[in-house]
């Protein structure tokens, strides 16, 4: 019988691991007993806990962490697997009385996020910045996750200087400091159930709050101007059985690719029942791509983000957050 390393691994169910947890790809060598959790819950576990070999991970976390303490001295080794990304500042919504109907009108206002350091609030905040003129600072900040349950306990960051947050209490949510009008407006919003978001439910249902943006025209509008597909989750390995078994970032890497590259044909191939006669194929090559070099853009961006909001000390590379194995994939 061949022998194989049993493994714990959690990941967040979308159509990019899917072929993973559903055994369609097999990480050679290793027998993954897999996990499907909320990426919210699975970062604090991970960031508090370790519970798991293989993970998901925040790169804004990845990226305060290397800055504070070096890649090498932290328990887990990262490699370039973008497992979710989207154009995050369209999930941006306002209270429909708040009488914010564009970006620059949040410069003053209370604005609720999950939390200040997650990486999707990174990038809304860097894009709000750099292409509405709307800084951290214009803004005072409301944060839903409370001390312990957040990953800034887990990571070692502290807002920087002249930045306020504000933490919602216990027995409140984003949702109803909306509704009772205590802030505007919310840069991202989490309903779905996890062990560490207290909000659920719509928040549009009524129309008392509505989206800043539509949604569709302002990620084209964006990608056109920028050429750029955010990215928030990498993928990590805990750094002592990276040490006892070197092969296994590469063989996780390469698993985490057939995997992607399934999801893609089965995309496809679903996509072909919509596409209307006479026109062009609506996809013509895998927007979710993987590897430190065609994700260059991004990481440059989201670093600079970081330094520039104050998470880092210096704006990081992709060599002070990655596995020198994977640096030229």
């Amino acid at each position: 019988m061949k022998k194989t390393l049993q493994l714990s691994a959690v990941l967040s169910d979308n159509p990019r691991t899917q072929p993973l947890s559903d055994g369609s790809v097999q990480a050679q060598g290793m027998d993954l007993v897999i996990s499907s959790v909320h990426p919210s819950e699975m970062f604090w576990r991970q960031l508090h806990f370790g519970d798991f070999d293989i993970s998901e991970m925040s790169l804004a976390s990845l990226y305060v962490m290397a800055d504070r303490f070096g890649k090498d001295a932290l328990d887990w080794v990262a490699i370039p697997i973008f497992t979710s990304r989207r154009f995050f500042h369209t999930g941006i919504h306002v209270r429909a009385d708040s009488g914010i109907t564009d970006p620059g009108g949040l410069k003053g206002r209370k604005v609720g996020v999950p939390e200040y350091q997650q990486t999707a609030a990174v990038w809304t905040r860097g894009v709000l910045e750099d292409h509405f003129d709307v800084t951290p600072r214009d803004i005072t900040w409301y944060m839903e996750r409370g001390d312990g349950m957040d990953h800034a306990s887990g990571t070692g960051f502290t807002p920087p200087d002249g930045v306020v947050i504000n933490r919602i209490p216990r027995e409140e949510t984003m949702a109803t400091f909306l509704q009772k009008r205590a802030i505007d407006a919310s840069l991202m919003y989490i309903k779905d159930e996890n062990l560490v978001d207290r909000s659920r439910g719509e928040i549009t249902d009524g129309g008392e709050v509505l989206p800043l943006f539509h949604a569709a025209e302002e990620s084209a509008r964006y990608y056109e101007k920028s050429g750029l597909y955010p990215i928030n989750h990498a993928v990590v390995i805990r750094r002592s059985l990276v040490e006892a078994h070197p092969w296994v970032v590469l063989n996780a890497y390469s698993a985490f690719l057939r995997a992607n590259d399934v999801a893609y044909r089965r995309t496809v191939e679903l996509a072909k029942d919509f596409v209307v006669p006479g026109r062009p194929e609506p996809i013509t090559e895998n927007p979710f791509r993987y590897g430190a070099i065609d994700n260059a853009p991004e990481l440059e961006t989201l670093g600079r983000y970081a330094h520039e909001q104050g998470l880092t000390a210096r704006q990081l590379s992709s060599s002070d957050i990655f596995d020198e194995r994977t640096l030229q994939l």
